[in-house]
């Protein structure tokens, strides 16, 4: 309807703009109903609470002689960022990743079983929210990390009991605006405007 229409998108558009898969969208969904300037603050709240989470899951995973100057350097460039402004003003989601892969980094650094598991577990899951974080699968493989493995494995079926089998439909949709927007970007299709 009208209400979820973006000012931006034009009649012609082959797609509507939303580029996250039907996962995020689902994670997402208790914020959907609520008015845009709720959103944005909320959101923006949880973008600084994921950025410090991720700066402190990485500092903590390192040891007191690596932390201070890498931990300088990158919260300053963080907060003086426009990349960090933007993040909050238009309600991406990088920082969300970063977050995840942060906490799967810690996890994994504990070298408990359990913990290791929980982090293939987290990356597994993390592939339906952006699926080009398969390719985190590889150095685990090659390194015979196979706890790991293992728990990715896991994720993966999890993740696609919980995401792939209520919103199949919907993948479908997903998967064909993928095939618009490389059509558009990679084939140059004309666009009437």
């Amino acid at each position: 309807p009208d209400y979820y229409l973006a000012p931006g998108n034009r009649p012609s558009d082959l797609t509507n703009g939303n580029v996250v898969t039907p996962a995020t969208m689902a994670i997402l969904y208790p914020v959907y109903t609520l008015p845009y300037r709720q959103v944005r603050w909320i959101w923006a709240i949880a973008e600084v609470l994921f950025a410090f989470l991720s700066i402190l899951l990485v500092a903590r995973s390192l040891s007191p002689k690596q932390i201070l100057f890498p931990s300088a350097i990158i919260v300053t460039g963080l907060i003086c960022s426009a990349f960090f402004i933007a993040e909050l003003e238009r309600g991406q989601m990088y920082l969300f990743y970063t977050f995840l892969l942060s906490l799967i980094y810690f996890l994994y650094n504990k070298k408990t079983k359990t913990l290791i598991l929980l982090s293939g577990i987290l990356a597994g899951l993390i592939l339906y929210l952006r699926p080009f974080a398969g390719i985190l699968i590889i150095p685990f493989f090659l390194a015979g990390q196979w706890q790991w493995v293992k728990g990715w494995v896991m994720g993966i079926s999890a993740g696609f009991a919980a995401f792939i089998m209520p919103f199949k439909n919907t993948w479908l949709q997903y998967f064909e605006a993928v095939a618009r927007y490389k059509q558009i970007y990679f084939d140059r299709v004309h666009v009437q405007i």
